[in-house]
């Protein structure tokens, strides 16, 4: 099971999209699906894995998708609290200079 929240700033100036539970092929359909409808090239979008359970390789597609949709080569995408194996997966897939990493603590 998982679960993908979308919530905009006031000015439609960034998207969060957060996510949680077992990302699978179902839930990387869901967050294309989601990108297709909302996300647009000139917003800055935060992408939080903090819920995050499992995540499989059928996650880089739906991550290379929103690329597109922020706006490719100029897309302004940040993965907040990405998992290890996810993290893995982009470098092998050689993709992980394509998005900036962050990890959030709490105080």
């Amino acid at each position: 099971m998982y679960q993908i929240t979308l919530s905009a700033s006031p000015e439609d100036q960034f998207l969060t999209i957060s996510l949680g539970g077992q990302l699978d092929a179902s839930a990387a359909k869901s967050l294309a699906s989601l990108c297709d409808k909302a996300v647009t090239p000139d917003q800055l979008l935060l992408l939080y894995f903090s819920e995050v359970r499992t995540a499989d390789e059928s996650l880089l597609g739906a991550l290379l998708h929103a690329r597109d949709r922020a706006g490719g080569e100029d897309a302004r995408i940040l993965l907040f609290n990405t998992p290890t194996a996810l993290r893995d997966l982009l470098e092998r897939a050689e993709c992980d200079n394509l998005f900036t990493f962050d990890q959030l603590t709490r105080a």
